[in-house]
């Protein structure tokens, strides 16, 4: 009997995950698509701080923090309206794509002026690197190219075709990798082979994703509709929700942003390979959270508590995988960070540890709640409230600890943030609650500070 339950257990968990319309194979789906890219370049990271010299490796991060943080800055929120409206108004779904998609094409013109009158080099101050200045003239394709990618993203959770995402992001990487060792091969300078090399890539994943989904047969003229009142409705939501993210984005990088500008590209290039976070792990709850927010908007405009208990149960899974994963990582920090980055990058290794213990919030997405339930405007407060604490924390600290001061400064500012998410939603004290009731996540939190404790002292 029992073995014919274990039996009927695993076939429905295996018939779930197969099912791309269901939560757990969307979000199995999600993480794997997630994952590839994630995997990839971590693993080009592995290659490339041995093939490059420093500075070299140094431009190679720089890029990777321009298309994670610069580029999505640009966007002012609009893939966000697109996903928010698609989930509270499926039936016009395909229009709002057709609408946002025609004005991201519109910002990418818009960036095009701007490199023309010369506000774009900007980039290269941040930076601080003067070989910045070849990538400039690609920045608004670099725009166009992600905005079509994250679009087709969207499009393709709500059509429940997830699955198209693996490939994808595959095809990504595959092209990714071997245009990089051809263009190296050739003796091509590493910039131009690094921005070729991405170019290349994302044009063929973008192509995929608009022939797989048949998204060129679905933007057809009548769906076109850009009147004020749609750009608004856009605007009022899509906005505030730019602001918050855009501010959340600037508060996880202003510790990186610091070493840019004032350490120069080969601080950072240390510096970025101490502050990483394990490839998989971010990528889980972000997957899941991607393919529940339409669940978790619709619910929460009916039952919150409800909603609230859903997105709980999805953190908890979550955390089951991720916690004894940073209490292993923490074990075995110092050969594994060695091995992946040598001996010249081991002075990083502190960094890399609480980058370990900040896994603990990045587990789960807290703003998501805030979003779920249509209030962006207080997310984009909140973040920008703990942006500024973020940034005085990061002086006074830097003044007396240095680096690791900006670290820590960040833990505790990102730690506080989403403290006072769940009080604003009156839900800290149920969190606590569902918390202490579970005994597995007591332990497993004890074994991550002990862990860590352990592993600075003695290792």
């Amino acid at each position: 009997m029992t073995q014919q339950s274990f039996r009927n257990a695993f076939n429905a968990f295996h018939e779930k995950l197969r099912n791309p319309s269901s939560l757990l194979g969307a979000s199995f789906n999600l993480l794997i698509g997630q994952s590839i890219g994630f995997i990839t370049l971590f693993l080009i990271d592995l290659w490339l701080v041995r093939e490059l010299s420093r500075t070299d490796f140094g431009t190679w991060k720089q890029f990777i923090w321009l298309m994670r943080f610069i580029i999505p800055f640009l966007f002012l929120g609009f893939p966000d309206s697109y996903r928010y409206f698609s989930a509270i108004e499926r039936k016009d779904s395909t229009k709002h794509f057709i609408s946002i998609l025609i004005i991201l094409l519109i910002i990418g013109l818009f960036l095009q002026i701007l490199y023309f009158f010369d506000v774009l080099s900007v980039i290269e101050v941040l930076t601080q690197n003067i070989e910045f200045n070849l990538v400039l003239a690609y920045i608004p394709l670099l725009f166009v190219f992600a905005a079509l990618k994250v679009l087709s993203r969207i499009h393709a959770i709500f059509i429940h075709k997830t699955k198209t995402i693996i490939i994808a992001n595959l095809l990504f990487s595959l092209f990714l990798v071997l245009c990089l060792f051809l263009f190296f091969l050739n003796g091509m300078k590493a910039l131009l082979s690094i921005l070729l090399a991405w170019l290349i890539a994302d044009s063929i994943r973008v192509v995929y994703y608009f022939v797989s989904n048949n998204l060129i047969c679905k933007i057809k003229k009548k769906y076109i509709n850009l009147s004020k009142s749609i750009v608004l409705k856009y605007v009022r939501y899509g906005f505030p929700y730019y602001i918050s993210t855009t501010i959340f984005l600037i508060f996880m990088n202003v510790d990186k942003t610091i070493v840019s500008v004032f350490s120069g590209v080969e601080s950072f290039a240390a510096f970025s390979v101490a502050a990483v976070e394990i490839p998989f792990l971010p990528a889980i709850f972000v997957s899941v959270a991607q393919n529940m927010f339409p669940r978790l908007a619709d619910l929460w405009l009916k039952n919150p508590e409800e909603a609230f208990d859903m997105w709980f149960r999805a953190f908890k899974k979550v955390s089951y995988l991720v916690f004894p994963v940073i209490i292993l990582l923490l074990w075995i920090a110092r050969p594994l960070f060695v091995l992946a980055y040598t001996e010249k990058f081991v002075d990083g290794l502190p960094v890399f540890r609480v980058y370990l213990l900040l896994l603990i919030w990045r587990t789960a997405s807290y703003s998501s709640l805030l979003n779920a339930g249509g209030k962006p405007q207080l997310n984009m407060w909140l973040n920008s409230l703990f942006l500024i604490i973020n940034i005085i924390l990061s002086y006074l600290f830097y003044e007396s600890y240095g680096i690791m001061g900006v670290v820590w400064a960040t833990f505790v500012s990102f730690s506080l943030l989403n403290i006072t998410i769940l009080v604003s939603l009156k839900k800290l004290n149920r969190f606590y609650k569902l918390i202490l009731s579970d005994k597995k996540m007591i332990v497993l939190m004890l074994l991550i500070i002990g862990s860590y404790i352990f592993s600075e002292t003695y290792a």
